[in-house]
């Protein structure tokens, strides 16, 4: 089969799809963290963010792991959303306990 560079397969877009409303989530999670005051209730909704985002990373590379496996996707955007998911979900994991555990 032949390498694409982009999905053709429902899994494979979803993937995609998903990560960028992670990505978009972050964002704005970032932006939350640096305007917010560190007030409980501001890092209170700031680990709700960033679970919300983990959780968005999770699907997004179940979806592209499942397009991998039971669709046979060969995309190359299939495979970078994959290794990225899996970047940030260890990043966020981390970040997540620093926050829940930190001061």
């Amino acid at each position: 089969m032949n390498m694409t560079i982009l999905p053709k397969m429902k899994n494979g877009v979803r993937s995609s799809v998903f990560l960028l409303i992670a990505f978009i989530s972050l964002i704005l999670a970032g932006i939350k963290a640096l305007t917010g005051l560190p007030f409980q209730e501001v890092l209170i909704l700031l680990n709700v963010m960033i679970f919300v985002t983990l959780v968005l990373f999770s699907i997004s590379m179940i979806f592209g792991i499942r397009a991998i496996r039971k669709e046979k996707e060969r995309s190359l955007l299939v495979f970078i959303v994959i290794l990225l998911d899996l970047f940030f979900i260890i990043i966020l994991a981390l970040i997540l306990l620093g926050l829940s555990f930190g001061s």
